[in-house]
């Protein structure tokens, strides 16, 4: 049994919050109705909450922490007794519940923008742990939008949402309610686009003018509507995001090149899944995470900012370190090149323009193409190569020393080899 512990420095805030959340809501309706404004108000009080109260197993305030503690306050407005330990016990409840609660198989379907007879030979299956499907329209129509259709008549978009032509994954979760399911599943198959849009996209310099130019760089886009079903293909929710009309249209790369692309994403799958570090493989995800988020963005300043980002994250070695040294590690991959060089110092100067300054006006895309070439070459070269590296220091210290000349190096490593004998002494 999970034993969950609920804690705060301030009692009375905590429960002044909650008696403000209960005056909000209709005294008289059962759970939590509002009128006008008083659910924003209410989300508000809640957001506090979530920061304000200590849950083990729950360190983060995020959706799932606030709705334990939203649910313990429905509860709570019924209690005759009304004080923080009644309060607090009803929460602990709430969230020993939950993590008692035995996990079950979801299947979370994502329908995707990617020409299904050319992704077909790909054969990824599993991707960090987590079962994956992928089939036609054909088998999901048969299989789950058929058997719920009188369910599905009511949302006539999530029909209609469905393409013939499209690829459909289906990412099979054990856990203890939909929302958190979808929450893993989406990030697993986030990350399998991601991988297909680096492969597709690294190195590809992207053209816009005009009113054009609110086009995203990736081809291949984010599910619209997204579907979970239990393990027996009942529906039992869906999920839905704003996507560009680009991916409203299948994708695929030209026919004369099919089996070469396939061959080169099945390779960076590969190399992905037989790392061993898993430290190191949950940077990289991290880090294509947010090369599909700037690939999907239309803003060029966006864009540009999520791409640095990815840079940061890759050449900072600690919070307080000088930005000099990411410029000098960015430039040291490079070989300290001095055309490249001058273009990572205009980058740079572009990037605190729009930190400090907050000022937008001069970032355009042939900024966004320079720094996505940037992006491109070490993302590439960090997958191609992650059974090269441990952790993020040794990352670090690769780029601090690529740039040495052999007779430098030939110097550091007698020192070494001769410190190494002495301790053996």
């Amino acid at each position: 049994m999970v034993k969950i512990i609920v804690s705060t420095k301030d009692e009375d805030f905590v429960m002044n919050l909650v008696n403000e959340i209960i005056s909000l809501s209709e005294l008289n309706e059962p759970g939590l109705k509002y009128k006008n404004q008083n659910i924003f108000k209410s989300i508000n009080r809640l957001y506090v909450l979530g920061e304000t109260l200590n849950i083990t197993k729950l360190e983060i305030n995020n959706s799932l922490k606030r709705g334990f503690i939203n649910k313990a306050i429905i509860k709570y407005k019924n209690y005759k007794n009304k004080n923080y330990s009644y309060f607090k016990r009803g929460l602990q409840t709430i969230v020993e519940n939950y993590y008692n609660k035995k996990e079950v198989k979801y299947k979370i379907l994502f329908p995707m923008n990617i020409d299904y007879d050319w992704i077909k030979e790909l054969k990824v299956d599993k991707l960090n742990n987590f079962q994956i499907e992928l089939h036609d329209y054909c088998y999901i129509n048969d299989k789950y939008l058929q058997n719920n259709k009188d369910e599905l008549k009511k949302f006539y978009d999530i029909i209609t949402s469905m393409k013939k032509g499209f690829s459909y994954f289906i990412v099979i979760v054990y856990g203890r309610d939909p929302q958190s399911s979808f929450n893993q599943a989406n990030s697993v198959i986030e990350f399998y686009r991601g991988l297909i849009n680096l492969k597709d996209s690294g190195g590809r310099k992207i053209w816009q003018f005009g009113t054009f130019q609110g086009v995203p760089f990736s081809k291949y886009g984010p599910s619209k509507k997204m579907l979970v079903f239990d393990s027996k293909n009942k529906l039992l929710t869906y999920y839905f995001r704003d996507i560009h009309e680009r991916h409203d249209q299948i994708s695929a790369p030209f026919e004369k090149d099919w089996m070469a692309e396939i061959n080169g994403i099945r390779e960076l799958f590969n190399k992905f899944k037989n790392c061993a570090d898993t430290k190191f493989k949950n940077l990289i995800e991290q880090l294509i995470h947010s090369y599909n988020l700037a690939l999907d963005e239309t803003e060029p300043h966006f864009k540009f900012l999520y791409f640095w980002q990815i840079l940061e994250n890759i050449f900072r070695e600690n919070a307080n370190e000088k930005y000099d040294n990411i410029t000098k590690r960015i430039k040291n991959m490079y070989k300290n090149d001095k055309t490249e060089s001058k273009i990572i110092d205009t980058l740079f100067r572009k990037r605190n323009k729009i930190v400090h300054d907050g000022d937008i006006r001069h970032i355009e895309l042939e900024d966004v193409n320079q720094i996505k070439k940037i992006v491109d070459f070490v993302l590439l070269g960090l997958v191609y190569n992650i059974d090269e590296y441990k952790t993020k220091q040794d990352l670090i210290y690769y780029f601090d020393n690529v740039d040495l000349k052999l007779e430098v190096i030939d110097e550091k490593i007698k020192a070494l080899q001769r410190i190494t004998q002495l301790r053996k002494e």
